[in-house]
C-alpha cells in the first residue's frame, strides 16, 4: 500500500515537471528552456495582419420621458461592423434594453423600452465596431 502511494506520488511530480517545462517552451529531452515548443508558430510581430482602420461610432438619444427609443449606427463607406452594444440609462427600475443587434453588417440597432409607465427621463446609447473592408 505505501508503495502504491509512492508511485503515484512520483507519476504526479513527473507530470508537474512535464507541465512546467512545456510551459517554459522546452520539449522533453531539449537541453534548452528557451527553445520553443512550436517553432512553426507565428509571433505577434510576424504573424497575419489585423483589422485595419478600426473605429469606434456612437449614438445617444435625448434624455427625455419617450416611451420607446430606436437608435441605429452605422460604418461609414468602405468599412463593416463587427461588434456593437448599447446601455440604457434610467434611474427607472421601468426601462429594459429590449434589442441590440447587428444589422446587415453595416448598423448595429438598438431598442429600449418603458417596461411600466414612468415620468422619469431616461436615454439609450448605442455603439459599434467598425473595420476597414
Amino acid at each position: 500500500m505505501l508503495a502504491d502511494r509512492h508511485r503515484r506520488r512520483r507519476r504526479t511530480d513527473h507530470g508537474r515537471e512535464r507541465a512546467e517545462r512545456l510551459a517554459h517552451g522546452s520539449r522533453p529531452g531539449s537541453q534548452h528552456a528557451e527553445e520553443p515548443s512550436h517553432p512553426e508558430r507565428h509571433t505577434a510581430a510576424e504573424g497575419p495582419a489585423g483589422f485595419a482602420g478600426i473605429q469606434l461610432v456612437s449614438e445617444i438619444t435625448a434624455n427625455d420621458t419617450t416611451n420607446e427609443k430606436l437608435v441605429d449606427v452605422t460604418c461609414p463607406a468602405g468599412k463593416r461592423i463587427i461588434a456593437g452594444g448599447a446601455t440604457v440609462y434610467s434611474a427607472s427600475n421601468d426601462v429594459a434594453l429590449t434589442e441590440s443587434s447587428v444589422d446587415n453588417l453595416i448598423a448595429w440597432q438598438a431598442r429600449g423600452v418603458e417596461t411600466d409607465y414612468t415620468d422619469e427621463k431616461w436615454s439609450l446609447r448605442v455603439w459599434g465596431v467598425c473595420v476597414q473592408v
